[in-house]
């Protein structure tokens, strides 16, 4: 499994992982954080 670090957030190149990643991005977003 490898990952990117994209804006100091490691993120991993499984499609499943990638989703979940993304999902907490946009979650940590609207939170403000």
């Amino acid at each position: 499994m490898e990952t990117l670090n994209k804006n100091g957030v490691s993120i991993t190149q499984t499609p499943g992982e990638e989703k979940y990643v993304k999902c907490c991005l946009g979650a940590f977003m609207k939170k403000g954080l």
